[in-house]
């Protein structure tokens, strides 16, 4: 018998994402271990109900019709897993599920389903109904160059990182607006790269 069979072998890349959502603690380890199915649906189950929530928390600025097709696209991806048996099936769950929310998300779900080709980039211009646009206020801006002192691409670019955080508690007291100009003034060039 074929120890492998029905097991999933999840990549160490899948379970960092696991570790990052859930915490080191629960997911280390997660890849040196065979999950059969219901272990994995338990898993996936986990990181559906979390996008869910998430949705939830994070949409704010749309219509109450957008905010139930995306919670109804969770609930949908959720139903079909709680039904799924095989890792195959779980995995497609959460495939069609997460496909189905990405393009939702950023304005609608394409149907081209009795075009013979979908070839003009107009095809992708999902803005019909609604428009996907950031807002990014003061204290988010002082967050997002705080955590890129700390960890990504502009680490070797700081003095020192521990510099930004002792700028924004101590000097500013906390303020996002004084800090942002400060952080403006004093680097400039990767304050235009960032916003």
């Amino acid at each position: 018998m074929d120890p492998f069979k029905n097991k999933i072998h999840a990549p160490y890349e899948f379970e960092y994402i696991l570790s990052r959502l859930f915490g080191n603690r629960t997911y280390n380890g997660f890849c040196n271990i065979g999950n059969r199915p219901a272990v994995w649906k338990r898993h996936i189950s986990r990181v559906l109900k979390s996008l869910r929530k998430a949705v939830i928390t994070n949409v704010k600025l749309s219509d109450r019709y957008q905010q139930r097709i995306l919670t109804g696209i969770c609930d949908n991806g959720l139903k079909t897993l709680k039904d799924a048996k095989t890792i195959h099936q779980i995995n497609f769950a959460l495939i069609i599920c997460l496909v189905r929310l990405v393009f939702s998300l950023l304005g609608r779900m394409p149907n081209y389903y009795n075009r013979r080709l979908v070839t003009s980039r107009h095809d992708w211009d999902l803005s019909g109904h609604r428009t996907l646009i950031y807002v990014q206020n003061e204290r988010q801006k002082a967050n997002l160059i705080r955590s890129l002192s700390e960890e990504g691409p502009y680490v070797s670019r700081f003095s020192k990182s521990d510099e930004l955080f002792h700028k924004y508690v101590g000097d500013y007291r906390g303020k996002p607006e004084a800090f942002v100009n400060w952080f403006k003034q004093n680097y400039p060039d990767i304050y235009v790269e960032l916003f």
